[in-house]
């Protein structure tokens, strides 16, 4: 097949797949946000020292009378209480299973599903994506949560300097939002092709260069 029909046949899988992923099917984004924060919880409850950190569904009549909510709070589906054990105080913080892993996560299933390659390839190529995935995700959320925690208002945890915080900010907020759907792109690219497929590319009749 030519490498125009190829990418053609290829955009056109890759528009049907994403766009079916896509679709708030019944019972999709609860079941995920679930299963989301469950991975969250045993990765990252845990892993700080003096503090602790628990995620749950948001419910906005859970939260204290009052507490300031996010502009964009219609658009979040988890609450991260955050533990400041020593000085026994707790704050909050708010984030999005879709946003943070599942529009990754699907950018990336149809990537390799719209790729002209065999299913054991392709097999190997979600496995390994999704990993890489995943640990992005959790990155994202663990920088995230040491954001809060380095913070001037309870329940802050670490002490750093004005130029240390505007670095962490900025990763926190702009960087690493930014790879939603950058990262599964360079993660496809990665762990599904090899230098022998670019003779796919070549037009039909072209020998190689010797």
């Amino acid at each position: 097949m030519n490498p125009p029909k190829l990418f053609r046949h290829f955009a056109i899988r890759l528009v049907l797949a994403f766009g079916l992923l896509l679709i708030p099917w019944p019972g999709l984004a609860d079941g995920y946000a679930a299963m989301f924060r469950s991975v969250e919880q045993v990765l990252l409850g845990s892993v700080w020292p003096r503090g602790g950190a628990e995620f749950a569904r948001l419910e906005i009549g859970a939260l204290p009378q009052g507490y300031p909510l996010p502009p964009n709070v219609h658009m979040l589906d988890t609450v991260i209480r955050l533990h400041n054990r020593p000085a026994r105080l707790t704050g909050y913080a708010f984030n999005s299973s879709r946003q943070v892993g599942y529009l990754s996560t699907i950018t990336l299933v149809a990537l390799v599903i719209a790729t002209p390659l065999p299913w054991r390839r392709k097999r190997w190529a979600l496995l390994w994506g999704l990993l890489f995935v995943y640990a992005y995700a959790f990155i994202r959320v663990g920088v995230y949560i040491g954001n809060n925690f380095s913070g001037t208002a309870p329940p802050s945890l670490y002490v750093m300097t004005a130029s240390s915080k505007g670095v962490l900010d900025y990763v926190a907020r702009s960087i690493l939002p930014a790879g939603t759907f950058v990262v599964p792109l360079v993660v496809w690219i990665l762990v599904t092709f090899r230098r022998a497929d670019l003779a796919t590319l070549r037009p039909a009749g072209t020998a190689s260069r010797s």
